[in-house]
């Protein structure tokens, strides 16, 4: 079970990652560190290989950083393509998991590598066969917490709910809408 000083041991290594001075910027090599590690956590889940880096340590590992970080996604599959000479590792990128695991399930084929331009004498041999799914981390920042906040708006009968709905999330595009009340028509 995770506990809250496993939870806050992420957040003060994220906190308290050093900056270090670059000639192109400032970079954070701890936070480098942790989305290097989210990443190979998230690519043995991917490819159910957990097991490699003990299963229920892992998973608790992976569930700390869902519960306390935020982040983008992409995917893409490695493929090991053998070759009369050598071998050629050709990566996919995918649109989503989902097509990653199409293509580890053999739902979708791996095209072949064009390699006759470069070196003609190559012949290709074996096929999109064990594909390994990478997940490749980015913008890794730590949950934002949430409020609730409770609007009264008193409109005239000609704007409908939609209209202030849109107007709110135009201003506050993060901000979901909770609950809307259309009362009937006052009288003065």
């Amino acid at each position: 079970m995770i506990t809250e000083t496993q939870t806050q041991s992420l957040i003060e290594k994220y906190k308290n990652a050093p900056a270090k001075e670059m000639p192109y910027g400032v970079i954070y090599p701890e936070r480098q560190e942790l989305q290097r590690e989210l990443q190979k956590l998230l690519s043995y889940e991917a490819n159910n290989t957990l097991y490699y880096l003990g299963t229920e340590k892992a998973q608790e590992l992976l569930a700390e950083y869902r519960s306390t970080f935020d982040w983008n996604e992409k995917y893409s599959v490695q493929v090991d393509w053998g070759m009369t000479i050598m071998r050629h590792t050709a990566e996919y990128e995918c649109k989503s998991k989902e097509e990653a695991l199409a293509y580890e399930s053999g739902d979708l084929e791996c095209e072949a590598p064009d390699l006759c331009d470069i070196i003609p004498e190559y012949e290709l041999s074996g096929d999109c066969s064990s594909p390994l799914i990478r997940v490749w981390v980015s913008d890794l920042e730590p949950k934002r917490a949430k409020q609730l906040i409770t609007l009264t708006v008193l409109v005239d009968n000609e704007v409908s709910i939609e209209e202030v709905e849109s107007t709110i999330m135009g201003f506050y595009p993060n901000t979901v809408v909770v609950s809307t009340i259309q009362e009937g028509e006052t009288s003065n």
